[in-house]
């Protein structure tokens, strides 16, 4: 789901399987903008957002109930 909500299409499924046998989310771009929209479809809720203001890093979405970590930094 979050690969199809991704318009700048930054993300993809990886050709590896993970340990329950999925495939797994991989960013395949640099060109993330920090829409949120992988964060907001993402039905195991593991994608945190984060988007630099000037030097500063802001955290614009967080996402619960986790069983792994995963995070989506923006530049």
């Amino acid at each position: 789901m979050c690969v199809v909500a991704c318009p700048q299409d930054t993300i993809a499924l990886s050709d590896k399987i993970n340990k329950k046998g999925y495939h797994y989310m991989v960013k395949i771009k640099d060109n993330c903008t920090g829409c949120e929209n992988c964060a907001l479809v993402c039905p195991d809720a593991v994608i945190t957002v984060y988007r630099k203001t000037g030097k500063k890093k802001e955290k614009v979405a967080t996402i619960s109930n986790v069983q792994k970590d995963m995070s989506l930094e923006v530049n």
